[in-house]
């Protein structure tokens, strides 16, 4: 009896694979693909740590600004507060100096 079975290419006899090679490139697709999965997980993983550092760094940094920020405008207040205060000292100075007969008028 003659087998009429014929492959994807013709008859039996072709270069037609067989199903264990078939099973085995499934296998080996299969293997690979998982491979795959792993890495792009490893990859998304070592971003999202890349990203909690990064993010953990640049709030020190706007910390590190603000506490920078906070120093200047104490140091503007006291150089304002002593500029004023040297201000008043040497407008009561200049007004002792002067002979009272000397002073301004207001409505002269």
């Amino acid at each position: 009896m003659r087998n009429t079975r014929q492959g994807p290419q013709g008859s039996e006899g072709s270069d037609a694979p067989t199903l264990q090679q078939l099973t085995e490139t499934k296998r080996a697709l299969q293997e690979a693909n998982e491979q795959y999965k792993q890495e792009q997980e490893r990859i998304r993983e070592e971003a999202k740590a890349e990203q909690a550092l990064m993010q953990n760094w640049m709030m020190a940094e706007i910390e590190a600004s603000q506490i920078a920020k906070e120093e200047l405008c104490k140091s503007n207040e006291e150089l304002h507060r002593n500029l004023y205060q040297r201000d008043q000292r040497s407008t009561r100075e200049r007004g002792l100096n002067l002979p009272f007969r000397d002073s301004p008028k207001p409505f002269s």
